[in-house]
Formats: structure tokens, sequence, C-alpha cells
């Protein structure tokens, strides 16, 4: 247990060096505060995973290779860590290890394509047709990539289910953190630690477990983060345009559905269009080109499984198989296991709202149960630290920032009803929506009231996430492994319980009846007829090539 905390702090210690190499070296931003700079180091990380994977496997030497040299340059150029900084690492490390203790992955998905897919990141260079082997390899999030290049010399192969606490820790701490400041008189009330006061007790509230991330919360918790970032926006200089262009881009690069989040650096690029050469070439566009490029390669599509951007004259695009799991997973994310009328299919459930009703039963019930006990405790605070009778401010925010708001809760809710209406889904969108409800009634805050509930809701914030751990370190100790039981398994166990299929003397596909996990790979779920050929395989130069 005492190494698996080394190596969280091994991995914490690495993204805020390269961190603070890709903002000084590379981005050279002159306004950064260090826990910013940790962001940035794990959206460089992941950027150099994905560039990497184009060409390599991330595997355990190509990883650690990358790893010692970002090490050595830190120390050649000399870089310092400031006293907050320490502290800050130590914290991020033992939060980081103490959400994880005990716990399991995400079900089922982890199974299904999360584990499954950064293994054979691990094991390949990029593998084109992969949606072939199973539909849900082109939802991939670029959480996998961040996984998948935390394998290497010091944290092994238990490094891979680190990423995603560091990310929670990150910014769990940047809103404690925001709001201590407000405490401490560092900074003055703004719109901005209301924020973090509303985001602060929701994360208390639902984002506290391990085995409930997935790829969803990171990305969520990464929404929160860029809104504030937005919040605190005071001038339009080309820096902060690229800082919230670099935010946007990762958040879609983690979730498709929050494009709608490029409104902000797209208004800003309106306002100074001398900035527009700079922006089309830098390292954003090109993370989500190299992106596009990945996902084309892997699919056939630039968007998976969007069919008008699938290319049906690639060798491995199946526009029948994309169009199927288009149909599916609509149909799902709208409650088909709760559809009663079997006279229909998933395609006519999807449409005209036939899904309503089912959905209502379920998911909707699910978000009201969610939902209503943090709306019934916000409105408690809500009057509690309301003055209606006097003013605090009548300029929160600027006019435009908040119409740029309203617009982006208001597509986002809307989105989120007609596409993608599960819970897990959406309620970043949800939740930004509840504040922009109430945004109305902060002009009327309490200063001194406000500073109360945020003394309260620190420490007790603090208490509740600890308390929290240590129920599940009780309940599990004696029945669980101190890590997801997934990760360190004999490999020689998967060969007992996979069947394996020949698609050349150069690769071996594995099957798995329930999920493939962390063993071998390439695995599926999916049952294919080897023996008719169903599935093909060839190799161009370094890239193997799976397709129907």
């Amino acid at each position: 247990m005492v190494f698996f905390f080394l190596k969280v702090l091994v991995t914490v210690t690495f993204y805020i060096i390269l961190g603070k190499l890709t903002v000084s070296k590379i981005l050279k931003y002159k306004e950064v505060s260090f826990i910013d700079t940790s962001i940035i180091g794990i959206i460089s990380a992941s950027f150099i995973a994905l560039i990497v994977n184009f060409f390599f496997p991330l595997n355990q030497i190509n990883n650690s290779i990358f790893l010692i040299l970002i090490f050595l340059f830190f120390l050649f150029l000399k870089f310092k860590f400031q006293k907050i900084e320490y502290l800050f690492i130590l914290l991020a490390s033992i939060l980081s290890f103490a959400i994880i203790l005990f716990d399991n992955e995400y079900r089922p998905d982890a199974g299904l394509y999360h584990l499954p897919y950064t293994q054979i990141l691990n094991d390949y260079n990029i593998f084109l047709g992969l949606i072939n082997l199973h539909t849900r390899f082109g939802h991939i999030s670029i959480i996998q990539y961040l996984s998948a290049f935390n394998l290497n010399i010091i944290t092994e192969q238990i490094g891979i289910i680190i990423p995603i606490s560091i990310i929670f820790s990150f910014i769990y701490i940047y809103f404690l953190y925001d709001i201590q400041k407000l405490l401490k008189k560092k900074e003055k009330f703004s719109i901005g630690k209301i924020f973090s006061l509303f985001i602060l007790i929701y994360i208390t509230y639902k984002i506290n477990r391990y085995s409930e991330f997935g790829n969803d919360a990171p990305a969520h918790l990464l929404f929160f983060y860029l809104i504030s970032k937005i919040l605190y926006l005071k001038k339009n200089s080309f820096e902060n345009l690229h800082k919230i262009y670099l935010y946007s881009a990762y958040l879609f690069l983690n979730k498709i559905f929050f494009i709608f989040i490029f409104i902000f650096p797209f208004y800003l690029l309106l306002q100074k269009k001398k900035f527009f050469l700079n922006i089309a070439k830098s390292i954003p566009t090109i993370f989500i080109f190299s992106w596009i490029l990945k996902n084309l390669l892997v699919s056939g599509c630039l968007f998976f499984p969007i069919k008008i951007s699938c290319f049906e004259s690639l060798k491995w695009t199946n526009l029948n198989l994309i169009e199927s799991a288009n149909i599916e997973a609509d149909a799902w994310a709208k409650a088909w296991p709760q559809n009663l009328d079997i006279n229909i299919s998933m395609k006519e459930f999807t449409k005209n709202f036939r899904w309503v009703e089912a959905w209502m039963s379920v998911h909707f019930r699910y978000i009201v149960k969610i939902l209503l006990p943090y709306i019934l405790f916000m409105i408690l605070i809500l009057f509690y630290i309301l003055n209606t009778n006097k003013k605090t401010s009548d300029n929160l925010i600027k006019d435009d920032k908040l119409i740029l708001l309203i617009l982006l809760s208001t597509v986002g809710l809307i989105s989120f009803f007609l596409k993608f209406p599960v819970y897990r889904y959406g309620y970043s969108y949800l939740i930004l929506s509840i504040f922009m409800t109430f945004f109305w009634s902060f002009k009327f805050i309490n200063k001194d009231k406000f500073l109360k509930i945020c003394r309260l809701i620190l420490p007790l914030s603090l208490i509740i996430i600890t308390s929290k751990q240590l129920i599940r370190y009780k309940n599990n100790y004696n029945t669980k492994s101190y890590i997801p039981n997934h990760i360190l398994i004999d490999k020689s166990k998967f060969n007992k319980k996979y069947s394996k299929s020949y698609l050349s003397d150069k690769l071996i596909i594995y099957y798995s009846k329930n999920e493939c996990f962390y063993g071998l790979s390439p695995c599926t779920n999916y049952k294919y007829d080897f023996s008719k050929k169903s599935l093909k395989y060839e190799k161009k130069f370094i890239f193997n090539i799976i397709y129907l």
C-alpha cells in the first residue's frame, strides 16, 4: 500500500513538472497558477500519448523514456517548486490515493471498453478499423490515452488507474482553494466565488466515489473548472483566449457532447480577429485535428457514430455497423430497456418522442432523486445569505458573459434532453442550468453571511469526503483488494477463461462472454464466426487493420 502511494505521488509530481515545462517553454504563459499548471500538465501528457500512439505502442518502455526525459529536462533547466506547490503535491497525492483504496472500476464500461482499449494502446500503435472489433472503441475518451501513458517503470501496470483520481483531486482542491482565498481575504467576493461554492457542494454531495467516475466524472469536473476560469476572465488577451481554447479542446476530446463549450473561445476570437491565424496553427488546433484523424483511422468517421462524417471508401469503414451503433446508443440513452411496446424497433422508438414515457419511468425519476436534495439545499443557503432589501452589486458579471452562459446552459440542456438524456452524460449542463436559474438572486447576497456559509462548507466538505472514504474502507477491508481487482490479474488466468482466434500468424483476437477488463489484447465480447472469416485482418507498413 505504501508503494502504491508512492506511485500516486510520482504521477502527481510528473503532471506538475510537465505542466511547468509546457507553460514556460512551449505555451509561454505569463499568468498561470500552480493548479492551472497541473491541469495543463495533464493535458500535455494526454497530447503526447495521442501523438506517440500513431507510431508506437504506449508500452512500459516507451512511456518510461518520456518519464525520464521530462524529469531530466526539469532538473537540467533548474526549475524549482514553491512551498505551496510542495503542499499541493502532497495533498493531491493523499486525496488521489484515498479515493481509490478498496474501491472498484466503473462498471460495466471499464470492463467493456475503458480498460480493454487502454491495454490495446499499451500493446499496439494505432489500430485501424478497431470499431469492427467492438463499436464501443469508437466512443473512447482522451482519458484512455492519459491512463495508458501512466504505465511506466515506476507506476507499472497499476499506474493506469491513477490519472482519473488525480483529475478529481486537482479540481476538488482548485474549488477548495478558490473559496479559501476569499476567506483569507486574498481575493474579493465575486460571481466566481458563488460558483465555486455551488460546485464544491455538488462535488461533496455526488462526485466522491472512484467507482462512479469512469470517463464521465472527469469530463464534468473539467467542465466546471472551465466555467470557473471563464467567470474569472477579465481581459481578452491572446494568452487568455489560448487558455480557454486549450481547456475547451481538451474537454471536447473527453466527450463530444461538450462541443457547445466552443462558443466561448469562438466569441473571444470574434472580438479579437487578429488572433485568428495564431489560433488556427496553435497546439489546441493540432490536438483537435490529431483526435479527428485518430477517429478516422479507428472508425472510418470523423465523429463516430455520425454517419454523415464517415468515409465509405476506406476499407475498414462499415456504414451498416456505424448506423446500427448510432441507433443503439440513441435508444439505450432514451431508456430502451424500459420500452413496453414490443412491436417497434429501436429506430422507431427514438422517433417522435415515443421514448419519453419509458424515459420518464426511470431516468427522469433518477434525475429528480439526485437533483432535488441538492436544489433544496441550495435554496436553504440562498434564503440565509440573501438580503432582498439591499443589492450587493449590479455588475457581478459582464453582459456578454451572462448571455453566453445562458446560451450554453440552454443549448446544453435542450441537447441533453433530445439526444443523450442519461444523468451521467449531462449533469454538468444540469448543474450549470440550476446555477443560472438562481443567478437573478445573486446580486442580493449578503457578503458577511456568504463568508459564514463558506467557513462552514469548507471543513464540512472535507469531513464528508473523508468520512465516505473511511466508511468504504471499513466495509471492504476484509473482502476486497486495496486496488480494483481487475488491474493486477495473472494473464495465465485469461488464457483459461477467454477463447482466442487467430486472424493471422501475427494477430490473436481474444473473446470473453462478459467483460474483457485488462488482461490480454485485443479483446472483445462480440462473438464472431471466425470459421467464415467474418472478421479480416491485414498489416500495412506499421499499421494493423481490422475490417469486415
